[in-house]
């Protein structure tokens, strides 16, 4: 037994022997919160015994892998989480005071009558639930994650804020929004949906991602929207504006064109081959730009003054070249596998501290100077890549060259290095000299060219 008690709350762990019961059985009358964690099979009965005398309790959290029934509830009970008792079957009448219910269990099937004060209801991964009692008028918050055998919602209260469906595998369609007040709707990874209803003019956070059999959105409230999730739909147009959105993914869609983002903070077009080119002005404000494996995107211009902007193109074989001044304030750029990409801007970014150039299989030098500040350079599998700039830069932690087949030799390597990868440089003849340095991982396997290397029996 190990117990933690606290201004009438208290944390009871039961590992070893049920007669520390006795004990809780005494103290529990004066007790208003308990977190009760079980990790022994009970006798039946032995747990109501101890609840009996639980009536000023009002928070109850417990997490049992054994506890198959729950005994009849506290009175004045006002959140009840069961999280943690997976397999759980069934449900206790629930009193009226409830505000709270978080439970998740393969095996609960059903549900008793939802009290009208209860404001949030989490449900998570209870797979063998099939149907849900009517939902309490005042209910905000309605969590419904990987029940995957629901196949039908009940009409949602006028108050619900914030509804989580997702991973709702046999959901066949959503209930009507549009009278609601949610302003957070998450329905990813439910296959069988095939259209989406009305949305309410309150929502602000719509995740439909994976939607595969989506192809249009309903009207949405263009003004209000904040974060839109469409990737892996078959939707292939948006509003032409979306002036307050904040994050924008919709990756892995046949999208063409982009709305006007003045506002995002956020752009994740991952693997839209549709896609030509970016907004002809991105918005000023953009922190994170996203566009792997876009492979038809030409990237002509971006804005200069963009702040701390993290930029990642890998996958992107048909950009041969960046633009000619990328933001100042670029701290992250990820070019991987840009295999038509052959040369790097004549000068980066000062702030530049993550480079991720590998694989770019036509790439054959880098820059003279590359950023002071710079901590990770990869120029792993740059086959042609011949030789590194006289003067790494004096912060470089982290140096990946791995497979770098025709570079022959390394320059002086800063004394903050700490990590070096040369495996497979076949053509370098001079061994690094590390005296100096702060590595603690070096790499040189099937450098052949190297003095007195063995290749290793096969």
């Amino acid at each position: 037994m190990r117990v933690s008690w606290s201004d009438h709350s208290i944390d009871f762990h039961l590992k070893t022997s049920v007669s520390a019961l006795s004990w809780l059985h005494e103290n529990i009358a004066s007790m208003r919160q308990i977190r009760l964690t079980i990790g022994i099979n009970l006798p039946r009965g032995m747990l109501q015994d101890v609840m009996k005398g639980s009536r000023n309790l009002t928070c109850l959290s417990i997490k049992s892998k054994k506890l198959k029934e729950m005994p009849p509830l506290p009175p004045q009970l006002q959140q009840l989480d069961l999280r943690g008792c997976c397999k759980l079957c069934s449900l206790p009448a629930l009193p009226a005071t409830l505000l709270r219910l978080l439970s998740s269990g393969y095996k609960l099937d059903n549900l008793p009558q939802l009290p009208q004060s209860l404001v949030e209801l989490e449900l998570t991964e209870c797979y063998s639930l099939q149907q849900l009692p009517s939902l309490p008028d005042g209910l905000k918050r309605l969590s419904l994650k990987s029940c995957t055998k629901l196949s039908v919602l009940p009409e949602l209260p006028v108050s619900l804020t914030r509804l989580d469906c997702s991973g709702c595998q046999s959901l066949e369609q959503l209930p009507p929004l549009a009278r609601t007040g949610i302003t957070q709707l998450i329905c990813s990874g439910c296959p069988w949906l095939k259209e989406l209803p009305d949305m309410p003019s309150s929502l602000q956070r719509p995740n439909a991602e994976g939607l595969g059999s989506i192809s249009t959105l309903p009207k949405l409230p263009a003004e209000r929207l904040k974060v839109l999730h469409i990737s892996m739909t078959r939707i292939s147009e948006l509003p032409g504006s979306l002036p307050d959105l904040e994050e924008l993914h919709c990756g892995f869609t046949p999208i063409r064109q982009l709305p006007a983002l003045p506002s995002c903070l956020t752009l994740n077009v991952d693997d839209c081959v549709s896609l030509k080119q970016l907004l002809l002005q991105l918005p000023p404000k953009l922190l994170r730009l996203v566009a792997r494996y876009c492979s038809g995107l030409l990237l002509e211009q971006l804005p200069t003054g963009l702040m701390y902007l993290h930029l990642d193109l890998n996958g992107c074989n048909e950009l041969q070249q960046l633009p000619a001044h990328l933001p100042a304030q670029l701290q992250t750029l990820k070019v991987s596998s840009c295999s038509a990409l052959q040369q790097l801007p004549e000068q980066l970014p000062a702030g530049l501290m993550y480079m991720d150039c590998s694989e770019c299989s036509e790439l054959q030098q880098l820059r003279k100077q590359l950023p002071a500040g710079l901590v990770y350079l990869n120029c792993s599998h740059c086959s042609e890549l011949q030789q590194l700039p006289a003067q790494l830069p004096a912060q470089l932690r982290t140096l990946n060259l791995e497979y770098c087949t025709a570079l022959k030799q390394l320059p002086e390597l800063p004394l903050t290095l700490q990590t070096l990868k040369c495996k497979g440089c076949r053509s370098l003849r001079q061994r690094p000299k590390l005296a100096k340095c702060r590595v603690r991982k070096v790499s040189l396997k099937e450098c052949d060219a190297l003095p007195g290397f063995k290749r290793a029996r096969e």
